[in-house]
């Protein structure tokens, strides 16, 4: 599986394993998890003990936001965002210490791709942040 990993990290594409999925895992972050806020996006997360080959990751934009063709455009957004910077969790998806869930929501649609870029890297970071503190 960390052959798998490593291959997510350094490929261009997400693969459909990777890809959180199931109402209830959805849920569960929303119960249980901790949020990361940004300007454009928030990230909630869980980590999931019992798991830790397990790392997943889900894009939100809720019917408030709009219709559905702005909606999609931004889960691209966000989607193409993750893909390009996933290299900043290197550390977070090759530990083998716990499972990790995460959400990017977005909070607007009128953002432009490089807004949501900017915002994505910063929650990356402070999610790196969060698990593992700087000391």
């Amino acid at each position: 599986m960390s052959a798998d990993l490593n291959k997510l990290i350094n490929t261009g594409r997400l693969p459909s394993w990777h890809i959180l999925r199931g109402e209830t895992v959805f849920q569960l972050i929303f119960q249980k998890g901790k949020v990361i806020p940004a300007r454009y996006l928030v990230l909630r997360y869980r980590k999931v003990p019992d798991e830790p080959f397990d790392k997943r990751v889900g894009f939100i934009a809720g019917k408030r936001l709009g219709k559905a063709v702005k909606r999609n455009k931004v889960k691209r957004y966000m989607r193409e965002a993750y893909r390009i910077n996933k290299h900043i969790m290197a550390d977070l998806l090759t530990q083998q210490e716990f499972g990790l869930h995460y959400l990017f929501m977005a909070r607007t649609v009128s953002a432009s791709f490089h807004e949501i870029e900017k915002d994505c890297c910063k929650l990356m970071k402070a999610l790196q942040e969060q698990i593992y503190p700087a000391e």
